[in-house]
């Protein structure tokens, strides 16, 4: 459930090029209907949330590709969910519908450490001129925005009885790869989808 800037791209890039491949293992990943391999509009239908027209049958496909699918665990990736389920109705929603699918519901998280995290979203919207005041004037103003806490998380996990798999995102992170430790993280050897592969989003993460 990302955050951004954690290398969630490279994950889906990933978990896109090797659907086949994971469902031998017994994780199924289901199509996301995007180019970079995330599920955002299958996880805004699950929290409850209105999407375009053309993708309203999103969350039905994924449903019923499921039902359609032997495999042990599902995996579904998209950084809105960490924005989403900090919302008490999406979170409601979320659950009662996984739940109902008989699904039970992990949350991983890559962690940055606050000092890292708020750089990296001031070089963000200053390179895109969204914003343009002083580093000091853009932390006072974004010190208390939900995104530089993981506190509610901690509570959303408690409160809705979902294991939180946190893990931290740090220069050793991308130094031994973000697909190498979700894939340990997750219960898979990084070993059996080949070096290449790996090295490929591994590089992706870096210069992201």
């Amino acid at each position: 459930m990302g955050p951004h800037k954690t290398g969630t791209k490279s994950i889906q890039f990933f978990l896109q090029e090797n659907r086949a491949k994971l469902l031998e293992h017994g994780y199924f990943v289901p199509e996301s209907g995007n180019n970079h391999g995330g599920h955002r509009i299958i996880v805004r239908q699950l929290c409850g949330e209105e999407v375009p027209h053309h993708h309203r049958r999103a969350a039905a496909k994924f449903i019923e590709a499921l039902g359609d699918t032997r495999c042990e665990a599902v995996i579904i990736s998209s950084e809105a969910l960490e924005r989403l389920l900090r919302n008490r109705d999406y979170a409601k929603a979320f659950f009662k519908t996984v739940r109902k699918i008989n699904l039970e519901p992990k949350l991983l998280i890559f962690a940055r450490n606050q000092p890292q995290l708020i750089n990296s979203r001031y070089v963000e919207v200053v390179k895109s001129f969204r914003r343009c005041e002083a580093f000091g004037v853009f932390v006072r103003a974004e010190i208390h925005h939900s995104t530089f806490r993981y506190s509610d998380l901690i509570a959303l996990a408690e409160d809705f009885d979902a294991k939180l798999i946190p893990r931290p995102f740090t220069r050793e992170t991308l130094d031994r790869g973000v697909v190498v430790d979700f894939l340990q993280t997750i219960g898979l050897d990084p070993s059996r989808f080949g070096d290449t592969n790996i090295r490929r989003n591994h590089t992706a993460a870096i210069y992201r």
